[in-house]
């Protein structure tokens, strides 16, 4: 007998315990360190706040799932029973994968993108994190441990939000005035909070020591707190909307007189408290209070709510285009492009590149069509069924409910990310095992059989299969993120070195990492602006190029890929006549794609101008402002071409409505490149007759009038010259 057989046949019963013992621990720390990712944030990653915190959760399942397949092989009453939510979660990422396959970007529905981090990969984990909470978290007791720790995690998430709240160091803002917490985002820290007063909530009715109903009711209204200094009217209305079916609930189910009258009250003071402050929502002091101005301010005129109406339109003709499958999951960023709404680009600066509904019921219709969205819907409503499936405690019971129904309200305006992920399939794992507490109590802990040869051979298997998959799905992924960031921080003024980290980071990418290359052309075009196009630049030039063709060819729906080519050749044609015709063609793909971008005709306007061809340049430019006549900047870019081709008075009507419509076309910054339009013009009247209305403008401003006294004697000298 070999020493092997001897180790794995010679066991004790004692031994074989402690090696289950030591493998139900290990799975257990390994979600302990899940349940506190939201805390985590490294600079050193694209996306600090979201890369890192996934790859490592990816990571930590995979080691997970070596030991759930142990352990299941040494006591195979832990496998997982059949049960609905278990089934329709399978089917729901089932429903994801098919979609994506008939979709248009398979590896995007994949991979997902570097900033989202939500692709087919990363649900696989969500989903064995599911398998794995409901196989090894079996009783009572153990869950109300598991939802501790979540609230101990969540007390340092609150407690880093308080010190943003007072300015204290080193907590950062990241949102301006509104909290964000580690997470970052106002939006997604509301909704991860939402999760914790919940199930807060539910441990407070399942103690019964008052110190710790205490510390429950003391994190619930602080966590409240800070989702109205979020500002997030999603989630403040959502919490509104669960508070009301609390309030409601407890009304018809109630049968003592008193708990009747108090919930009455409570619904009346609400809907009245309501009604004030929006018949006050002109006053100073509603004014003041930032989150009730929001959400008293909500209506049809606002601008956030036109654009996620538009986008939610937009969505709605992209699911008729395929209602079946879909586009393929995370691939609304293609429908967005392709049924893109003029009328979404209003503000200054504004670059409409939507890729998330922000609306869940839009975000799963589009990308997974009509089979995908019922299946979401299903794990919705199976998820409250399950809740009320045994007559367990009416207060627990409503709770769980309320929670469910809360997420679902504030994910009809964000949109789930790992924080809010995680307490989401957590939730449901626990209603999915809360009705067996009391048979999983009597289940037997320890396996019968003993630890055997092809126990020692599974576990090795596993190790090497999941061991190269965390190699290939997190670790290729995190070298290529970080010599990225390198390339543009550390090494971003040597263009040699700049192409040298790209092409280690395109070793360990993926083959249709657009986002990398996406990122290497904007350093490109960084490095040529303040270097130029030399002997240095040059091979980066050119390898950026070469880069972004594959981006095309592998991600053909990225309308950005086509406009950010097109603006590298425009950037470089002095390096190649054909440079121009290069970009011209490029950009007419683009169009053909997403007819009603706006980006695409500026950048052939652009073209054309750069071809001495104005008066097709300037047709251009029209059209962009046909698609949407309210959007000034695609006045101020006609003003431009007006001003390049020689036509001051159509270019000042122009520069008019630019600035009728809120364009700031006569600050400093504005008028400079006015400026340099004219110059480039050669029109030396037109530009003193410019220079004279800015100095009406700005009488105090000596530069600029030094500089009209100049060119008024240029032109003096250039007629006496004549």
């Amino acid at each position: 007998m070999t020493a092997l057989s001897q180790f794995a046949n010679g066991r004790t019963k004692n031994q074989k315990f402690n090696l289950e013992n030591l493998l139900i621990q290990f799975i257990k720390t390994g979600v302990f360190i899940i349940l506190f990712l939201p805390l985590y944030v490294n600079p050193n990653f694209l996306f600090p706040l979201v890369f890192p915190r996934t790859a490592i959760f990816r990571l930590i399942i995979e080691f997970c799932l070596i030991g759930y397949i142990l352990r299941l092989a040494l006591n195979p009453k832990f496998r997982p029973k059949r049960a609905i939510l278990t089934w329709l979660l399978s089917t729901f990422v089932l429903m994801m994968i098919i979609s994506s396959v008939f979709g248009v970007n398979f590896y995007r529905s994949f991979w997902s993108s570097i900033e989202r981090t939500e692709g087919i990969l990363t649900w696989l984990h969500y989903l064995a994190f599911f398998i794995i909470l409901i196989g090894i978290f079996k009783t009572k007791a153990e869950w109300q441990q598991l939802l501790n720790v979540v609230l101990i995690s969540s007390f340092f998430q609150t407690l880093y939000a308080l010190a943003q709240l007072f300015n204290l160091s080193p907590a950062l803002k990241t949102a301006g005035e509104r909290l964000g917490g580690a997470i970052g985002n106002p939006s997604f820290l509301a909704a991860y909070l939402i999760f914790i007063i919940f199930l807060a909530a539910y441990l407070f009715f399942q103690t019964q020591i008052k110190g710790q109903k205490i510390l429950y009711a003391g994190l619930m209204i602080i966590d409240l707190l800070i989702i109205w200094q979020t500002q997030t009217r999603g989630a403040v209305i959502a919490l509104i909307f669960g508070g009301l079916f609390i309030l409601f609930s407890a009304f018809l189910k109630t049968k003592k007189i008193a708990l009747k009258i108090s919930a009455a009250v409570l619904l009346i003071f609400m809907a009245m408290t309501f009604f004030y402050l929006y018949l006050n929502r002109s006053q100073p002091w509603a004014q003041n209070l930032t989150t009730v101005n929001r959400l008293i301010n909500i209506s049809p005129t606002d601008v956030t709510t036109q654009n996620r109406l538009l986008v939610w339109q937009v969505g709605g003709q992209a699911f008729l285009a395929r209602p079946i499958f879909g586009w393929g999951w995370e691939n609304f960023n293609a429908a967005f492009n392709q049924h893109f709404n003029p009328a979404l680009a209003r503000d200054i600066g504004s670059q409409p590149w939507y890729d998330r509904a922000h609306n869940v019921i839009v975000e799963v219709g589009v990308t997974t069509g009509l089979v995908g969205l019922i299946t979401y819907l299903l794990i919705i409503i199976f998820a409250v069924k399950k809740i009320w499936e045994k007559k367990l405690e009416f207060k627990t019971n409503l709770i769980l409910t309320t929670l469910i129904l809360t997420y679902l309200a504030q994910n009809i305006f964000v949109f789930d990310t790992l924080n809010s992920y995680l307490l989401f399939f957590l939730t449901l794992a626990f209603i999915q095992t809360r009705p067996n507490f009391e048979k999983n109590e009597k289940l037997e802990t320890l396996g019968k059989n003993q630890l055997r040869s092809w126990h020692i051979i599974l576990l090795m298997v596993a190790l090497i299969i999941f061991g190269s998959l965390g190699y290939w799905f997190n670790v290729r992924p995190a070298l290529a993120n970080h010599y990225t960031v390198t390339a543009v921080t550390k090494d971003k003024t040597n263009p040699i070195l700049i192409k040298n980290d790209f092409v280690k980071a395109f070793n360990y990418s993926n083959p249709a990492q657009s986002e990398l290359r996406f990122i290497l052309v904007q350093a490109t075009r960084d490095r040529v602006n303040l270097s130029g196009i030399n002997q240095e630049t040059l091979p980066l030039i050119n390898f950026a190029i070469n880069e972004m063709k594959k981006n095309i060819s592998t991600t053909p729906y990225e309308i950005q890929n086509y406009l950010l080519l097109g603006e590298l050749y425009l950037a470089t044609n002095q390096l190649n006549p054909n440079y121009l015709i290069a970009a011209e063609e490029i950009s007419q793909k683009a169009l053909a794609i997403s007819p009603k971008r706006y980006q695409t005709l500026t950048l052939l306007g652009r073209i054309k101008m750069s071809q001495a061809k104005f008066d097709e340049g300037i047709a251009y430019f029209q059209k962009a402002i046909d698609l949407n006549p309210k959007f000034a900047e695609a006045h101020w870019n006609l003003a431009i071409a007006y001003i390049l081709s020689r036509q001051a008075d159509l270019a000042y009507q122009s520069l008019e409505k630019t600035l009728a419509l809120g364009f700031p076309v006569y600050q400093p910054e504005n008028v400079a490149k006015l400026l340099s339009a004219y110059r480039d013009s050669k029109d030396l009247k037109a530009t003193i007759d410019f220079l004279a209305s800015i100095v009406k403008r700005s009488p105090n401003n000596a530069d600029y009038q030094n500089m009209l006294d100049e060119l008024n004697q240029l032109y003096q000298k250039a007629i006496e010259n004549k």
